[in-house]
C-alpha cells in the first residue's frame, strides 16, 4: 500500500509541478508578448525621433537660408539707402546750380538792358551828327 500511496503522492506532485509549469509557460508567453509590444513601441519611438531629427535638420537648414536671404536684403536696402542719399545730394547740388543759373540769367538780362540803353544813347548821339 505504501507503494500505491507513494505512487499517488508522486502522481499528485507531478500534476502540481505540471500545473505550475503550465502557469510559468503562460507567464513566459505573456512576458514575451509584452516584450514584443515594448520592442514595437521602441521602434515607433526611434522612428519618431528620427523624423523629429530630420525635421530639425530641415528647419535649421531653412533658417540658415532665411538668414542668408535676410542679410542679402539688408545689404540691398543699404545700397538703396546709399543711392537715395547720393540722389538727394545730387538734387541739392542741381538746385544750387539752377539758382546760380537763374541769378546769372537775371544779371545777363540786366546787363543786356544796360547794353541796349547804351546802344540807344550812342545811336541818339550819332543821330545828332549830320553829314
Amino acid at each position: 500500500m505504501k507503494v500505491v500511496s507513494s505512487s499517488n503522492e508522486s502522481s499528485n506532485a507531478l500534476a502540481a509541478v505540471s500545473s505550475q509549469i503550465k502557469e510559468t509557460d503562460q507567464l513566459v508567453l505573456q512576458i514575451k508578448a509584452a516584450m514584443e509590444e515594448q520592442n514595437a513601441g521602441s521602434r515607433q519611438i526611434t522612428d519618431a525621433l528620427r523624423n523629429m531629427n530630420d525635421s530639425t535638420v530641415e528647419v535649421h537648414k531653412s533658417s540658415k537660408e532665411m538668414a542668408g536671404q535676410s542679410e542679402a536684403i539688408v545689404r540691398e536696402m543699404q545700397v538703396l539707402h546709399d543711392s537715395t542719399s547720393a540722389m538727394n545730394t545730387s538734387m541739392d547740388e542741381m538746385e544750387v546750380g539752377a539758382q546760380k543759373i537763374n541769378e546769372t540769367g537775371s544779371l545777363l538780362s540786366d546787363i543786356a538792358g544796360q547794353v541796349k540803353n547804351a546802344i540807344d544813347k550812342i545811336g541818339s548821339q550819332i543821330d545828332l551828327f549830320t553829314v
